[in-house]
C-alpha cells in the first residue's frame, strides 16, 4: 500500500483530501487508525465490495 511505504521512508502527510470513499479513508487515518484496520474496514462493508456492482449491464 502506498501508505505504508511512505511511512517507511519517515514520510507523514499534514494534510488530507479525498471525496467519496477517499474522504472516509482520508478521515480514519486522520483519526489515527492504522492501515490493517481501514482495509479491514473496505472489506468487510458491504458497499465497498467490487462484486456488489454488475459490469454486464448497459450504463449511460
Amino acid at each position: 500500500m502506498a501508505q505504508e511505504a511512505l511511512e517507511e521512508f519517515g514520510i507523514s502527510p499534514t494534510h488530507i483530501y479525498g471525496t467519496s470513499a477517499g474522504a472516509i479513508l482520508g478521515s480514519l487515518y486522520a483519526a489515527d487508525i492504522n492501515w490493517s484496520e481501514i482495509l479491514h474496514f473496505f472489506k468487510t462493508i458491504p458497499i465497498f465490495q467490487t462484486n456488489r456492482y454488475a459490469r454486464n449491464k448497459p450504463s449511460l
